[in-house]
Order: structure tokens, then C-alpha cells, then sequence
């Protein structure tokens, strides 16, 4: 492996691939992970790691959960397919864990980046919409995203900085935003959702899980 980051993240797996995203606390990635799983599969919805190894075409980014279970606020909770409410266990903290073992065909444990998207706030009666972003508005979202990247000099080692750099190169980067239908008609939004990802975001098979 070239290296490893660290990300404050979820990974949904895609028709095109597996994206990163990113987003602040609060601004919707384990809602929209919940959600998610009523369409596909999800890898994690809050921390991930994205190894690099290289390959014989240059460099391939692979992602894996950094934890193994969900934790979902009584918000994100409303976005999951209702079978899995039965998986779910209260947490110590006030949220509901949702056994990744219990409903292991929902999950996937390693996907290919694809891409990364930024997540952002939507208007309420908005739709969803994606637009691409430059690289360097994207290695400052991933910077943001990694602790390490965030604080600076000394604990962003040059080694760090050149994979995250190498990520942004390498694979598209664009802001989200999820249209508010996404908790009274998540089918369709979802839908719109996907179809923006494997528009905008062409990229590596989905792996196994």
C-alpha cells in the first residue's frame, strides 16, 4: 500500500462505483446513508478508511469502514427501510445502532472510489442537484475531512498531503445537495440521486461486498 487517510465520511456503492461523502456534522451523510439503503448498498455512514495502492495504471483508492455498525440519530432513523428498524439496538448515546451483521446484504465492506462528493444544504421544496468542483475546492474538502490534514503542520505530513492531492487528481469531485423530498418520497429522490452519481461521476465497477 502507498498509504492510508482517515475520513469523516460515509461511502454509498453506486452503478458506477463507490463515493465518498463529505460533509460537516449535521449536514445529512448518515440520513442519506439511511436512506440509501433502501436502493443499494452502503459501505459506512460517518468514518471510512481509503487505502492506495499502486497499480499498473497508476494509483487505485479502495475504501473500507472504519467501524463496522451504524449509528443513526431518531432523524436518520425515519430513512431506513422499515425491515431493518429490526436490526436496530439503542445506543448509550441516544442513537439507534443498526447491526451491520444482522442485514450483512445491505453492506459492503470494500468498495472502489469513484468519485467524492461534498454535501451541502438544500432549500426546503428543492430539488436535488450536483455540480463539479475544482481540485483545489476539493482537496480542501478532503483536508477538511481528515483530522490529521485539518490541524496542519506538523501533524499534515507531506506524505499525507501528496495522497489527498493524488485522490482529488484521480477521481471526480462534485458538491450534493439533497432535495427535501428525500424523508416524504425517497424513492424518487434517491432515484434522481443515483442518477446524478453515475452521470457526473463515471468511474470503477461497485466491488463485492
Amino acid at each position: 500500500h502507498a498509504g492510508k487517510l482517515v475520513f469523516h465520511a460515509a461511502a454509498l456503492v453506486t452503478g458506477s462505483g463507490t463515493v465518498l461523502v463529505l460533509g460537516a456534522s449535521g449536514q445529512g451523510k448518515s440520513t442519506l446513508s439511511a436512506a440509501w439503503l433502501n436502493v443499494g448498498r452502503v459501505v459506512s455512514d460517518d468514518h471510512v478508511v481509503v487505502s492506495a495502492a499502486v497499480a499498473a495504471s497508476g494509483m487505485d483508492f479502495c475504501v473500507e469502514p472504519l467501524r463496522a455498525d451504524m449509528y443513526l440519530r431518531p432523524g436518520s432513523v425515519r430513512a431506513l427501510p422499515p425491515a431493518l428498524l429490526e436490526c436496530g439496538e439503542p445506543s448509550t448515546d441516544g442513537r439507534l445502532r443498526i447491526r451491520r451483521d444482522c442485514a450483512a446484504s445491505r453492506f459492503s465492506a470494500l468498495g472502489a472510489v469513484s468519485g467524492i462528493v461534498v454535501l451541502e444544504g438544500q432549500e426546503r421544496g428543492a430539488d436535488s442537484w450536483l455540480r463539479p468542483l475544482s481540485q483545489s475546492e476539493g482537496l480542501l474538502a478532503v483536508m477538511a475531512a481528515n483530522s490529521y490534514l485539518s490541524a496542519g503542520p506538523p501533524f499534515a505530513s507531506p506524505v499525507l498531503f501528496g495522497l489527498a492531492q493524488r485522490l482529488v487528481s484521480d477521481v471526480p469531485v462534485c458538491r450534493l445537495s439533497v432535495g427535501s423530498k428525500l424523508l416524504r418520497r425517497p424513492g424518487e429522490e434517491l432515484r434522481r440521486v443515483n442518477d446524478l452519481l453515475n452521470l457526473h461521476l463515471p468511474g470503477a465497477q461497485s466491488t463485492g461486498s
